[in-house]
């Protein structure tokens, strides 16, 4: 797509800084390096209240733009004081109009703080008037429908609720403290209106209005981020084999899946007229737990399973749970007056508890329920709607401050132990139906990335043992060999469950470098010019960021990822390119930093052939790349002839001085066809491994290896994954300086290889 842009110019201590911010689609839409789009300008209000305009209808209050966020950054905080008990309100908006019916998740992340509040509750006049809460600080999104009819999704944070309002759209935080917070608001469990409702279906996002409302109240939010995520974006996936995951990822219950019937699960049925049992389904669902109640006289019971866990949890950071549901039917139409009167956890015809015990043994429940209809009757909210007799997916993370909350809306205790699981329905007559339960424990640093190498127990593998060599040219080849291909393929996550751990460990510390060890040979040429990368404390190992210093002061904090670095034969001239969360892509020169204009890039760097720049640019109306040299002189020109999703062009190099072009199926070599040249039907995967050119080779079907000029012998495949997108991406070729990793077939069996030259 075509991009505008407009320029900012900022001076830093003798360091230009020129600023180009890239619009995409509709304003206030920048594109997001992970595939998902920023909907939000100036989150973090580094340019102070750009793009935002004040909203007041209130005496005796004040918004400003301060240096008080959780890292010292700017914020934005308000307050109101001499209320004299009426209400008002304080805000900032930003008109978004964007486009949000493409997008599968649209998260929100932001770090809020509320220092005081005199209104104990979101406000008598709000349940009284379908409004959605007034609170010391809020955040809300509005968005239209397919016809134009505008609605608003919001969120409010309370230091504390006196219970006497019925709005359930907040959650309390602790005075004067940062909370960070993070949720999906297409999540069925978020797509909810303040009073518990599903909202309806979006299709643009107008604005964002953050603030405060209430009586006096003071508040501060920064680093607000609103992404949207289409189909294909990455979801989070676990086994339900109970055991050690990767990346500190446990899975918490047994067959979960119900593949070995009924083991590790227990009655845990109160009344009669009670039929659970295990049952085959279909292909999404090969076996699930049924449950059905009849004749019930309008009593309660519950009718379902449990299963006992007893596990340590106090070490996790996130308990994502997820599971396939389906609720059949039920006669009490709400979630029971008796919860209501009792503190219950609520009736529904399927529901999930999840028992824990704190840290002085005391036991307590979180429970979520599902039902076809609800006539509004009873106050507890911890409940979704959903169709009858279809099946709902469901994945949340329990410890997130938007779920781990009681059944009444109230924070619940620091967990020590999860006791139990139980899955089932409870009230009147009712009917439903789980399947593929998974409760997983993620420790700090933890979690599943589709692009990492997590991994997990192998689960029926055939494997015959793995096979290494070391070539003629110091190239070791190891090949692993995974499961065969009539049993599975390398195109979905769990796929990675399948190879163990040790596995991906032997040669961890050469794929996956320090954060310091990564940039180390950049830090070399950068810093004859003043400057270094340095990485960020506390970022993540694996997806580490740095900070941008020159002559010791610091310019770029949030650099989250370093492209390669282009210097010129000479040595008197470099480029590097690097993504910031601030600046977009930023440009790095001896004399000058920039923001790199992406509106015709491809996100290839350019390299130097000699002491001219060479670069890859995009012409998107027409579909065709040009490969160009500074002086403007059109090298090479790439015109693809199907549709794509990817641009097929791969890697950008220079090589023996002159410029390499990989694209699908070839590797051009100054404007010359390397296949044409080597008689091969197809190239692809080319990278430098120690200074020496490394690619696979197609030849009379089978693909082989080629490094330092030479055929790797004797490995040769019948398939190596590569120039995928979305979910089975994640097993594309991979490399660096070192070593190269894939996925290929040989002889039926999917095999997981590295090959490197490791010193």
């Amino acid at each position: 797509m075509k991009r505008n842009a407009m320029m900012v110019v900022v001076i830093w201590v003798g360091v230009l800084l020129a600023s180009t911010v890239g619009i995409v689609g509709t304003p206030g839409t920048v594109l997001a390096q992970d595939g998902g789009e920023t909907l939000v300008v100036n989150g973090d209000f580094a340019e102070r209240r750009a793009r935002w305009q004040v909203l007041q209808s209130c005496d005796s209050c004040q918004m400003k733009v301060q240096g008080i966020g959780p890292a010292g950054e700017n914020a934005l905080t308000w307050e109101r004081t001499n209320s004299g008990g009426n209400g008002g309100a304080l805000s900032a908006s930003q008109v978004i109009n964007a486009d949000v019916s493409g997008y599968d998740q649209l998260m929100l992340t932001l770090d809020v703080r509320v220092d005081h509040h005199s209104l104990p509750n979101s406000g008598w006049w709000s349940d009284q008037n379908n409004g959605t809460g007034e609170y010391p600080a809020k955040i809300s999104l509005f968005f239209t429908n397919a016809t134009g009819n505008a609605f608003e999704w919001s969120y409010g944070f309370l230091i504390n609720h006196d219970g006497s309002t019925t709005l359930s759209n907040y959650m309390l935080v602790p005075a004067l403290e940062w909370t960070h917070l993070q949720t999906d608001v297409f999540s069925p469990y978020q797509w909810v209106s303040a009073t518990g409702e599903p909202l309806p279906e979006p299709v643009m996002l107008t604005s964002i209005v953050i603030g405060g409302s209430g009586w006096d109240f003071a508040g501060t939010m920064t680093n607000i981020q609103v992404t949207g995520i289409a189909a294909g974006g990455g979801e989070v996936e676990q086994g339900d084999q109970t055991g050690q995951g990767a990346g500190g990822a446990d899975a918490l219950i047994g067959n979960g899946d119900f593949a070995d019937m009924q083991a590790q699960w227990e009655s845990a049925n109160t009344v009669e007229n009670c039929r659970v049992e295990i049952v085959s389904g279909d292909a999404e669902h090969p076996k699930m737990l049924v449950w059905e109640r009849t004749n019930s006289g309008g009593s309660g019971g519950i009718c379902g399973m449990r299963q006992v866990r007893n596990v340590d949890v106090s070490g996790y950071d996130q308990l994502m749970l997820s599971l396939d549901l389906r609720v059949d039917y039920h006669t009490l139409s709400n979630s029971g007056w008796w919860s209501d009167q009792n503190n219950g956890t609520g009736e529904y015809p399927a529901k999930i508890s999840l028992y824990f015990t704190d840290a002085s043994g005391n036991a307590f429940e979180w429970s979520y329920g599902f039902l076809i209809n609800h006539d509004g009757s009873t106050m507890l909210n911890n409940y979704m709607l959903v169709p009858a007799g279809e099946w709902t997916s469901l994945q949340t993370d329990v410890f997130s401050p938007f779920q781990w909350v009681s059944a009444m809306g109230d924070p619940l205790p620091e967990p020590v132990t999860l006791a139990s699981v139980v899955i089932g329905g409870s009230g009147w007559d009712f009917a439903g139906a789980a399947a593929n339960i998974q409760v997983t424990g993620i420790s700090a640093g933890g979690g599943v990335d589709q692009q990492g190498d997590q991994t997990g127990p192998d689960t029926g593998s055939e494997t015959t043992g793995e096979t290494t060599g070391e070539t003629a040219t110091g190239l070791i080849v190891e090949e692993h060999p995974v499961v065969s291909a009539a049993e599975d393929t390398p195109n979905h996550f769990e796929f990675k469950q399948r190879i163990p751990a040790e596995v991906f460990g032997i040669r961890s510390a050469w794929r996956e470098p320090s954060p310091v060890d990564r940039v180390a040979d950049i830090n070399q040429v950068i810093g004859a010019y003043g400057y270094s990368l340095v990485p960020n404390s506390g970022s993540d190992p694996a997806y580490p960021s740095y900070t941008l210093m020159h002559q010791g002061l610091e310019l770029v904090n949030d650099i989250t990822f370093v492209h390669p670095i282009a210097v010129n034969s000479s040595g008197t001239d470099f480029l590097l390119l690097a993504d910031s969360t601030a600046y977009g892509v930023l440009g790095i020169s001896p004399e000058t930093t920039f923001e790199w204009d992406t509106s015709n890039w491809i996100y290839l760097a350019p390299v130097f052939v000699g002491d001219q720049l060479v670069q890859v640019q995009a012409d998107w109306d027409q579909s065709k790349f040009y490969v160009i040299r500074e002086d403007g002189e059109l090298l090479y020109t790439v015109t693809p002839t199907e549709m794509f999703i990817e641009p097929p062009v791969h890697v950008l190099a220079a090589w023996q001085g002159q410029w390499l072009l990989e694209v699908d199926g070839d590797v051009i070599i100054g404007g010359q066809s390397l296949c044409q040249q080597m008689g091969y039907d197809e190239i692809f995967g080319w990278q430098l491994i120690a200074g020496q050119p490394f690619y696979f080779f197609v030849q009379n079907g089978q693909i082989g290896l080629s490094y330092a000029g030479q055929v790797v012998q004797p490995y040769t495949y019948q398939d190596v994954i590569h120039y995928m997108c979305c979910e089975p991406s994640m097993y594309n070729i991979n490399g660096n300086g070192t070593m190269v990793w894939f996925y290929a077939l040989k002889d039926g069996i999917w095999n997981y290889v590295e090959a490197g030259v490791y010193e």
